[in-house]
């Protein structure tokens, strides 16, 4: 049984690891773009691009948060579960597909 928990472990480390990367991403453009907005005077065209810009980056960022949370949940689900059968594990895989999905918006 222990030698199963570390590679699960390890997966799960991994993936937190992602999900910050990502949210660090995401946020950190947010915030690079803002600050030159600030910086530098812009002309329309040039607000129209960077609006675009955040609005994309920013749903990038409620999507990494999303995932973050919907897994959190399924891996809830996972740890009180011992059974491939039961009705907890197969909430926990829809649940862990959902994440997925988030992640490749």
């Amino acid at each position: 049984m222990a030698a199963n928990l570390e590679p699960f472990k390890a997966s799960i480390q991994y993936a937190v690891i992602g999900l910050r990367s990502l949210f660090l991403i995401n946020g950190g453009a947010i915030l690079a773009m803002i600050t030159f907005a600030g910086a530098k005077t812009i002309d329309e065209k040039d607000a129209e691009v960077l609006s675009k810009g955040l609005m994309l980056y920013s749903i990038g960022l409620v999507s990494v948060v999303l995932a973050t949370g919907i897994s959190y949940v399924a891996q809830s689900y996972y740890s009180r579960t011992f059974s491939n059968e039961s009705t907890e594990f197969r909430t926990a895989t829809r649940l862990r597909y959902v994440s997925v999905f988030f992640l490749q918006l």
